[in-house]
């Protein structure tokens, strides 16, 4: 049997056809319907950003088609969203980790986002937000606005979306966001002037991959504010430590890879928590992620795609690589 593969040499991207290994004992194959492109840390490896091999993608929803001998955890008919790299077919052990059973009700498609859910889900948990605390995200790409929506229910007040594209702050605003700015001092202003003089120092969460971004906030940021850093960031941000002593600035790192496994005294909640509670949530409609797939593609139009999205002319924003629907 044959599986289609997203790869990539330097910044061109293509499929390729390689052959697959047998099924052997307590291994399940899964039929991938659609995977979803992680657009920003997709675009940062294919401007070089450090990465494992030559396949892309780490998110994928798909139906068990066969299993092993002995097998027990996995059965045929079981769909599962799994970390695995953009292809029709995969091969993973019975019961493996990151393999997530789908919901009944939940479509394939916004399964397909729960690895960036849980991302979003990892960022608000870091930001430690308090009941009523402006938030402030920076790039409302889809990370950016499950952020928001995750952060409305964690207990945000005001929540401003912020992004210099006005397509997205437009897309910020039709998913819940309060306000939508650009990364300027004066909006800026003016929303934490609409906070009150009286309100709780804000968060900010930056997931744009930005630089400038970091450098806008290190400026900006207001004193006592709680800074949320998780892109990647291929240009170095230079600064005089003094402004984090002068303003009182926080600065946390979130990277959801590091979220345990399983919960410890010091991370109350864990990455299967996180996977289990962002599905359960699609399923019972409390976030949506519907409005944030804006297309899908077929194999064939896989490579021209990433071609537009690294010459920053995508025809669509977030798509979702459609399989066999084409």
């Amino acid at each position: 049997m044959k599986s289609h593969y997203v790869c990539f040499e330097g910044s061109r991207v293509y499929v390729r056809e390689e052959e697959l290994p047998p099924l052997q004992d307590q291994q399940a194959l899964i039929r991938v319907s659609v995977s979803l492109p992680s657009v920003g840390t997709e675009l940062a490896v294919l401007a070089g950003s450090p990465w494992e091999g030559n396949r892309l993608g780490y998110s994928s929803v798909g139906t068990v088609e066969a299993v092993g001998k002995g097998a027990t955890q996995f059965k045929v008919g079981d769909r599962l969203h799994r970390m695995t790299p953009h292809a029709d077919y995969a091969i993973v052990p019975d019961g493996a980790g990151y393999c997530y059973r789908v919901p009944e009700g939940v479509s394939d498609q916004d399964a397909a986002f729960a690895t960036l859910g849980a991302v979003a889900m990892h960022l608000v948990q870091r930001a430690r937000i308090a009941l009523g605390q402006s938030v402030f995200v920076l790039g409302q790409g889809s990370v950016g606005l499950l952020t928001a929506q995750i952060a409305r229910q964690a207990g945000a007040g005001l929540l401003v979306g912020v992004d210099p594209d006005a397509t997205r702050r437009r897309h910020s605003l039709a998913n819940g966001a309060n306000l939508a700015i650009a990364p300027e001092k004066e909006p800026l202003a003016a929303a934490l002037a609409q906070a009150g003089a009286d309100a709780a120092a804000p968060v900010f969460i930056e997931v744009s991959g930005s630089s400038r971004a970091v450098q806008w906030l290190l400026d900006c940021a207001p004193l006592h504010s709680r800074i949320v850093l998780t892109g990647t960031y291929l240009d170095e941000v230079r600064f005089n430590p003094f402004i984090l002593i002068d303003r009182e600035l926080e600065i946390i790192g979130a990277h959801q890879p590091k979220c345990p496994d399983a919960q410890t005294p010091y991370y109350p909640y864990s990455r299967r928590s996180n996977y289990d509670f962002f599905l359960c949530s699609l399923a019972s409609g409390r976030l949506k992620v519907g409005p944030l797939c804006d297309g899908r593609l077929s194999p064939a139009e896989i490579p021209a795609w990433y071609e537009a999205a690294v010459n920053r002319r995508p025809r669509l924003y977030q798509p979702v690589l459609d399989w066999w629907g084409k």
